[in-house]
């Protein structure tokens, strides 16, 4: 800095006394008011500098940093279809916001191109829990058309209480192909699916019932007949 300062102001000598911090110039006064503007000038740039080496060097361990934690974390991806992206991220990523906070993950990527789902986290525990919130998946189960109105139950009741039960997302019924849609996170489709197989090994019991009840009431009206018909003593 003294050289440069000196060379391109021409003063004649630049002396820095360290011990009150000031620095002597003699010279012409065009050129002392030159080398203070250059001095001035070589101290923005240095402060400037050792700013950004200071910036660069905390960047630096940051990344080493970051590298360090991810070559020690754990890694888990799986496939998700295009049509169910839009219930994994979730209305401005707040669905990949709320599992990465309640699951303790470092990372979560949506990958439209897979489509895919990528979860980093600092444990295998962590991953996993992250992927029960966010692994979406869509389920066509056949039905019988006479198990249909004891699926959706009276006035829709039965559905209802499933999709309250199951957590699951989307429940409908499609007639022509005689099958139920059931969309929702992987767990809450299984729950569903437990659900309904369970509950349909009720109908034929509560069919036979209802038979049975029906000609009972048949042979009670009959009885009661005979009786009216019958004269009076």
């Amino acid at each position: 800095v003294v050289s440069d300062v000196v060379s391109k102001s021409k003063v004649l000598a630049f002396e820095v006394d360290r011990d009150v911090h000031q620095i002597k110039l003699l010279g012409a006064e065009k050129a002392c008011a030159t080398a203070k503007m250059l001095i001035e000038l070589h101290g923005k740039h240095v402060g400037d500098m050792a700013r950004v080496h200071s910036e660069r060097e905390q960047l630096s361990a940051k990344l080493q940093h970051e590298r360090e934690r991810l070559t020690a974390s754990f890694r888990l991806e799986f496939p998700v279809d295009k049509e169910l992206i839009g219930l994994v991220v979730g209305k401005g990523g707040a669905t990949v916001r709320s599992a990465q906070k309640a699951a303790g993950v470092d990372k979560v990527e949506v990958d439209p191109d897979g489509p895919r789902v990528v979860i980093v986290g600092p444990s295998q525990e962590s991953i996993e829990a992250a992927r029960e919130l966010l692994e979406f998946v869509s389920r066509r189960v056949p039905v019988e058309q006479e198990q249909i109105g004891w699926l959706i139950g009276k006035g829709g009741r039965t559905f209802k209480e499933l999709q309250e039960k199951t957590q699951v997302t989307r429940l409908s019924i499609d007639k022509a192909a005689g099958q139920v849609v059931l969309v929702g996170t992987r767990t809450a489709v299984d729950s569903a699916l437990a659900y309904m197989d369970t509950h349909l090994q009720y109908l034929s019991e509560f069919e036979h019932e209802a038979r049975e009840s029906e000609r009972l009431r048949r042979e009670l009206r009959g009885i009661t007949l005979q009786e009216d018909d019958e004269p009076a003593a």
